[in-house]
């Protein structure tokens, strides 16, 4: 049985390496186009099975390419772990294969996939963080309305910031902007710890129609977000079906093509530290 847990804690560490290593954007044209099928097969179809079978085919028909090997691995990785969820009764496990596999979801954009997932675990854990995750899911994939209810019908024991500004969002959205503005001015966002916030700042800024503000959140979102995690912030913005009237300026590509600040640790999440190549270079380890 302990053999069994470290395999499987070496599956989840894989899992997040390879997310944080392998870009969530397409690199070239031809790899974008096959990434809509992947979309179609796994967002339309639900259909993990067939998109692992098209990134096998691809890396035969293109052994030159390492990304279809590397998109293999983490969906072969990302299947098994969804099937442990659906068997594992060691609640922090099952909290592990649950972040790993919803990480999966976020770094492809595929946020309705994500949706199921993120109510089980509301369901199991009554934290905020948990029925932040649900709002989040729900916001991105258009149902405002039932987020409002699911606020209003979910009160968790605890409070975080990023429980506060997406409930703000929610208000800003269902057409209280303002009211949702003078709120967020109590709300304090730590870009260490909350940077995703600024992401709702934005939302709930450009419901009230400040464009100048709107761009600025955005912003700090991009500037105070891990590089390794930054496509995918990018992919989320995209995605964001408020922000669809900006997609086109000037200034909103400008802002979406922001740098990150935060310098990212060297460290790659592995499971020994003396068999890591980068052991010289980690601040852990002098």
């Amino acid at each position: 049985m302990k053999k069994c847990f470290i395999a499987i804690c070496v599956l989840f560490i894989a899992v997040q390496v390879t997310l944080a290593e392998t870009p969530a954007a397409a690199p070239n044209e031809q790899i974008a186009k096959f990434e809509a099928n992947i979309e179609k097969l796994i967002v339309t179809d639900h259909n993990l099975s067939a998109a692992l079978k098209e990134y096998v085919d691809a890396a035969k028909a293109n052994p030159q390419e390492v990304y279809y090997r590397q998109q293999y691995a983490v969906l072969q990785r990302v299947i098994k772990m969804q099937t442990l969820l659906t068997t594992e009764m060691n609640l922090e496990k099952w909290k592990s294969y649950a972040k790993a596999v919803r990480g999966y979801f976020y770094s492809k954009g595929f946020y309705s996939e994500a949706l199921p997932l993120d109510l089980k675990a509301a369901n199991k854990f009554d934290t905020a963080d948990y029925a932040a995750n649900v709002v989040e899911t729900m916001l991105l994939t258009g149902k405002t309305a039932d987020a409002a209810k699911f606020l209003a019908g979910k009160k968790p024991a605890d409070s975080s910031v990023r429980y506060q500004t997406l409930a703000l969002t929610v208000q800003a959205l269902d057409g209280k902007a303002k009211e949702a503005v003078d709120a967020l001015q109590a709300v304090k966002i730590d870009p260490k710890m909350d940077s995703k916030s600024y992401l709702d700042a934005a939302r709930i800024y450009n419901a009230a129609g400040d464009n100048a503000k709107t761009l600025s959140n955005l912003q700090l979102l991009l500037e105070n977000t891990l590089p390794s995690e930054i496509a995918a912030e990018r992919i989320m913005i995209a995605k964001t079906a408020d922000f669809a009237a900006l997609q086109t300026a000037d200034d909103f590509k400008k802002v979406v093509a922001t740098a990150s600040k935060i310098q990212q640790s060297s460290c790659t999440g592995g499971s020994n530290c003396a068999t890591c190549k980068s052991r010289d270079k980690c601040a852990s380890q002098k």
